[in-house]
């Protein structure tokens, strides 16, 4: 059975349309983002950087690990720490019922990190995040900026590579790893 010439011209047209990015030229260059609300806060990452969302998961307790570490989470067969961020920020580390942990990596899972109920997803524009927007006197070395949403924008590459989210001897990132296969 042959394709008939106009089929074969259809058929093309529709791979080329296809095969077309899904942004427009009027959306310009949009960032995906998850946001994780945190104990008052709502911080975004970019989506490219979060391979699940967990709700509610079982967390395994890890004693004598820093605070900043919630424990570690079975994810497809990978132990994974989980950090809730909230020091990061100044803020109290605080129990949340209902919780979620984002599966957070680059090319490979890395880690979770755990928020409070009501994880949502936005679009922004980078021109919308402003680098001085974020005023609290912290440590500013994972903070992309803010948005005109309020949304403390995360750098994804700056979190993937800080050693407080590292689990070892001292946070030595150098000789520790942040998890283990199960």
């Amino acid at each position: 059975m042959t394709m008939s010439e106009t089929a074969r011209r259809i058929l093309e047209e529709r791979t080329n349309r296809l095969a077309e990015p899904i942004a427009s030229a009027s959306q310009g260059t949009m960032l995906e983002m998850i946001v994780l609300p945190l104990g008052g806060e709502k911080i975004c990452l970019e989506i490219r950087y979060a391979l699940d969302v967990l709700r509610a998961p079982f967390l395994a307790a890890i004693p004598g690990a820093p605070d900043v570490v919630v424990g570690v989470v079975n994810w497809r067969g990978t132990v994974l720490p989980v950090f809730d961020l909230r020091p990061l920020f100044g803020r109290p580390i605080a129990s949340a019922p209902n919780a979620s942990v984002v599966i957070f990596g680059g090319d490979a899972a890395e880690f979770g990190i755990i928020g409070d109920a009501g994880i949502e997803t936005v679009s922004l524009a980078p021109s919308d995040i402003r680098a001085d927007g974020y005023t609290r006197e912290i440590d500013r070395s994972v903070i992309k900026g803010i948005s005109s949403q309020g949304f403390v924008v995360l750098d994804g590459e700056a979190l993937l590579n800080d050693k407080r989210l590292f689990i070892g001897p001292a946070n030595d990132a150098s000789d520790a790893g942040r998890g283990g296969q199960a």
